[in-house]
């Protein structure tokens, strides 16, 4: 059963896992920037990452494995760092739903909950997109569940090794991330539900304590060593967690647009997958009502990580991770009890409802993963380099890492900030102007002034013409397109426009049937914000 679930979760994981590599592997902001590149720069005598912003421990798993690859004459490509990174995501993606098979059995499920539990964890949609990228986000996941599991031992343990090892748990989980400090309100509420007396008590919390503070130093010193440093990385977090992003923040126009309602509303039906959403809703609320006391641990912890985390204005989904993975072991102990519950007469309605959500999760999960093998960036890339001559003229509208990329050696390439798709004279000489639904979709979701400019190109007001268009569909894409915008193409394969004026479209029409490629479309654009 264990492998079986293994597998299952580190085949979804692996799915695609290479994405952009050889070509570019810039296309998650966070990984290349925040993650891989300062990773490279950690040596033996240089351990400091002096990036106060996060922990240090995920750069060095990264670091390490790069040495001793290194020296095994294993690395010697720059795209290679990207794949060692996002396999140690993947492993620890994977090895979360062992993780939460036990998490289940320990709160009291049978073989079938607890398969559930690890079933939900390994097809969680959310969870197999984000350990495909280098972030530090899926190793604090590991452990915080890890953290979890442990602090359940302490409703009915009292010894001091318990303790230890579930604030080691947590304190590798803060080395990942400073986030995970909330996890430690597990082994409090733990320790509060077995009633033990206030000394013994104290005596858990101090080697709960200690265990993590000597477990996070080992991880990531210099958070110790340089306080000023770490403090002042914390506060500009904060700060970052409170500001407002475009496209990614809660600082648009709409109902769902609110605090804690953004989550519930939309981050969580496109996290899990609608069916699985409200599936482990209700199984929630059942469980929040029967009040056992390994299940309200789990939920004390993901209630103040959804207190926290839902109060800030930046809204990346995979700042929830950790309360999806506390909540479906408690939802997969309920819905065992719904699948096993005696009835006087043959009732299949709870094993079709569960089997229905297990064929959409899979379904949703697949589909919205297997964009990872072929990116639109890199097909809409193929198909320029097949199209256009050397020394053509090509325009990128918008931050250029949601693009398709070409050679500035082989094309002239020039990069515009998206306010100036208001001045469509400035592309008259280019051959293609190229857009992305990162960059536009950003517009109507926050309905800025800029989208109508956007749709009088999309439209062809201002005599421009789209000759084709790269895109990736997924199941009930335009149901959670209405929850956010931007989950069409959420970090990965958006719609890719390239458009070009009426008097350059017969010349790039005969450039596509010398290179062989199909009919140019040299159609208008569709409705605002859809697809043409």
């Amino acid at each position: 059963m264990l492998l079986a679930l293994f597998s299952l979760a580190l085949g979804l994981r692996l799915l695609g896992l290479a994405w952009g590599a050889p070509e570019r592997v810039d296309m998650h902001p966070d990984e290349h920037q925040l993650v891989v590149d300062i990773a490279m720069k950690i040596d033996r005598s240089h351990l400091d990452l002096h990036y106060p912003g996060y922990p240090s421990f995920f750069y060095y798993l990264i670091a390490g494995s790069m040495g001793i690859l290194h020296r095994a004459g294993l690395m010697m490509e720059p795209w290679q760092p990207y794949i060692i990174a996002r396999l140690i995501s993947a492993l620890c993606g994977a090895a979360t739903c062992l993780v939460a098979f036990f998490i289940a059995e320990k709160a009291g499920a049978r073989l079938l909950g607890a398969a559930l539990a690890g079933l939900w964890v390994a097809i969680l949609p959310v969870h197999v997109w984000e350990s495909h990228v280098a972030v530090t986000d899926v190793l604090m996941t590991f452990w915080i569940s890890v953290a979890l599991l442990l602090a359940l031992r302490l409703l009915d343990s009292d010894r001091m090794r318990d303790y230890a090892l579930t604030g080691a748990a947590a304190g590798l989980a803060v080395g990942a991330k400073y986030t995970a400090l909330l996890v430690l309100a597990a082994p409090v509420a733990a320790m509060l539900l077995a009633r033990r007396p206030w000394r013994p008590l104290l005596r858990g919390l101090a080697v709960t304590a200690a265990g993590a503070v000597l477990c996070c130093f080992l991880v990531t010193p210099f958070s110790f060593l340089e306080p000023e440093t770490t403090v002042a990385g914390i506060r500009h977090e904060y700060e970052h967690v409170h500001g407002s992003h475009l496209g990614f923040s809660i600082a648009a126009p709409g109902w769902q647009y609110h605090r804690y309602v953004y989550q519930l509303a939309a981050a969580f039906p496109f996290s899990f997958g609608i069916a699985l959403y409200g599936l482990s809703l209700a199984a929630v609320a059942r469980a929040a009502w029967r009040r056992r006391p390994a299940e309200l641990v789990l939920l004390a912890f993901a209630a103040l990580y959804f207190a926290v985390t839902g109060s800030w204005s930046f809204t990346p989904l995979r700042y929830y991770l950790p309360i999806e993975i506390a909540i479906l072991p408690v939802a997969a102990l309920e819905q065992e009890r719904w699948l096993t519950k005696p009835r006087p007469h043959r009732w299949p309605l709870p094993p079709l409802i569960v089997a229905g959500a297990l064929a959409y999760t899979l379904i949703f999960t697949y589909q919205t993963t297997a964009r990872y093998t072929n990116d639109t960036r890199i097909q809409a890339a193929h198909w320029c380099n097949r199209l256009l001559p050397k020394h053509s003229r090509v325009a990128i509208l918008g931050f250029q890492p949601y693009h398709a990329r070409l050679s500035r050696d082989v094309y002239i390439v020039h990069q515009f900030e998206d306010i100036h798709v208001a001045s469509p004279h400035l592309f008259a000489d280019y051959d293609l102007v190229q857009l992305s639904s990162l960059n536009y979709d950003r517009a109507y979701r926050d309905q800025l002034p800029l989208a109508a400019a956007y749709d009088l190109v999309r439209h062809g007001a201002q005599g421009y013409r789209l000759v084709s268009r790269f895109t990736a569909s997924f199941l009930n894409q335009d149901h959670y397109r209405k929850l956010d915008p931007m989950f069409a193409g959420y970090f990965l394969s958006p719609t890719i426009e390239l458009y070009t004026s009426k008097e350059r479209l017969p010349r790039l029409e005969q450039l596509a049937r010398d290179a062989g490629l199909p009919p140019l479309r040299a159609t208008l654009g569709g409705a605002r914000g859809a697809a043409p």
